[in-house]
C-alpha cells in the first residue's frame, strides 16, 4: 500500500483493499446512528479481524496478501491513532491463536512483524508479572 493510511482515509483503503469486508462493514454501520463513526478499532477488531481468521483458516494467498499488505500500510503510518489499531485490535487479537499468528507471520511486511513481536514480548513480560505476584 503506497498511500498514507490515516483516521480519514482508514476505511477507504479498507474497502479499496480488501473488498470482500464490505457488507460485513456495511452492517456493522447500520447499527450506529447516520453519520456516526463507530471507530476505527471497531470496525477493524469486527470487521477485518474475523475476516483474516477465517481466511488465516481456509483463505486464498491473494486475500492474505491484500489484506495484510493493508496493514502493513496502516502499521507504517504517520498517525499513531492508526499505528494503534494494528497493535491493540489486530496484533493483540492474533496472537491469542499461536496457530493462526503464526500463518499470519507469514504475510505480515516487516513493521507489522515487528509490532506483532513488540505485543508478544509484552504479553510474555505481563504474564511473567504476573506469576511473581
Amino acid at each position: 500500500m503506497n498511500q498514507l493510511v490515516t483516521r480519514g482515509t482508514l476505511y477507504e483503503h479498507l474497502l479499496r483493499a480488501v473488498p470482500e469486508v464490505r457488507v460485513d462493514y456495511e452492517e456493522l454501520l447500520q447499527l450506529y446512528d447516520p453519520g456516526e463513526d463507530p471507530g476505527g478499532h471497531v470496525v477493524i477488531g469486527d470487521v477485518l479481524v474475523p475476516f483474516l481468521r477465517a481466511r488465516l483458516k481456509e483463505g486464498t494467498e491473494d486475500e492474505l496478501r491484500r489484506a495484510f499488505g493493508f496493514i502493513e500500510g496502516m502499521a507504517r503510518s504517520t498517525d499513531d491513532d492508526v499505528v494503534n489499531i494494528v497493535y491493540v485490535s489486530i496484533c493483540e487479537p492474533l496472537g491469542g491463536d499461536r496457530d493462526l499468528l503464526k500463518r499470519a507471520r507469514a504475510y505480515m511486511g516487516p513493521r507489522t512483524l515487528t509490532i506483532s513481536g513488540e505485543v508478544e514480548a509484552w504479553w510474555r513480560r505481563f504474564l511473567t508479572w504476573l506469576r511473581r505476584r
